[in-house]
């Protein structure tokens, strides 16, 4: 190459590498933006696996401490009349967990009622005579079998 080529050579060079490297720059930050997008999806996919995990445990963690507490209701109950099968829930408003359940005994009573199964409280009971008459009245106590669905609803949600 002659000098005058080599200078021609570094003036077209001059002119355009501007260009180039603007260009080799945008293309990294094309790649360095995707690629923190790309990882921002993923942690959220992760939170929300994560999410679906955590209530799973927490609602499998509910139905093993509820039955166990079921149980001891039904050996007791058993002996007065017939036990309706229960449901369990957790509510993740409440961090709480949940069973609903109840009797009907042997002068044709009913009684419904909730529990928190960590606290082994009862938070919402119904009971009628044989002829639907509201038999008991108390604080957890509803007054209608309208009230106790409602207020059954907000402790068990969509286990209803």
């Amino acid at each position: 190459m002659d000098k005058k080529s080599k200078i021609d050579y570094f003036k077209y060079f001059a002119k355009y590498a501007p260009f180039v490297v603007m260009i080799v720059l945008i293309a990294i930050i094309a790649i360095f933006i995707n690629s923190k997008s790309g990882l921002k999806n993923t942690e959220q996919n992760q939170d929300k696996q994560g999410g679906k995990e955590f209530l799973f445990r927490k609602q499998t963690e509910c139905m093993n401490i509820c039955q166990a507490i079921y149980e001891n209701h039904k050996k007791l109950l058993l002996t007065i009349g017939t036990v309706f099968s229960p449901k369990y829930a957790y509510n993740e408003n409440k961090n709480a967990c949940f069973y609903s359940g109840g009797w009907v005994d042997s002068l044709l009573a009913n009684t419904k009622l909730v529990i928190n199964c960590q606290t082994n409280e009862e938070v919402l009971t119904f009971e009628t005579d044989k002829n639907g008459k509201v038999i008991r009245n108390c604080e957890t106590c509803a007054m209608s079998a309208e009230e106790y669905n409602i207020r059954e609803n907000e402790f068990m949600g969509s286990a209803n």
